[in-house]
């Protein structure tokens, strides 16, 4: 019996931070803001890339026993749409012209994406 309440508080738990986390990423610049002050920081862990990677990880079954995903599974999947999809909107945007220029002292997309290598490299 305190296996099952243990394993019942866990997906508690996980369900309260995958709310958390589609309620983050709903917000369409949260994902962009993540990945430019944290994953492309030398000094910052991947904050982004860890999200995303633990949002994957608790996408799909462990065991493929059943085809159907369970509530958290969905829930982890909508979280990684919500994030995509703001990232994919960003893209767009800048491929219309619609973003204004970037803020003076902002690094561009080109030295984010040095900063990104040189952080790999390490």
């Amino acid at each position: 019996a305190l296996e099952v309440k243990s394993k019942s508080a866990d997906e508690e738990a996980l369900r309260l931070v995958l709310e958390t986390l589609t309620d983050l990423f709903a917000d369409p610049t949260v994902t962009i803001d993540l990945y430019t002050n944290f994953d492309c920081s030398l000094d910052a862990s991947n904050v982004c890339e860890n999200l995303f990677l633990f949002l994957s990880n608790h996408s799909f079954p462990k065991h493929m026993r059943k085809l159907a995903l369970d509530p958290l599974q969905l829930m982890s999947l909508r979280c990684i749409h919500t994030g995509v999809k703001a990232i994919a909107s960003r893209t767009s945007r800048e491929l219309d012209g619609q973003l204004a220029s970037l803020p003076e002292g902002l690094a561009g997309p080109e030295e984010l994406e040095q900063l990104k290598r040189a952080k790999l490299d390490r």
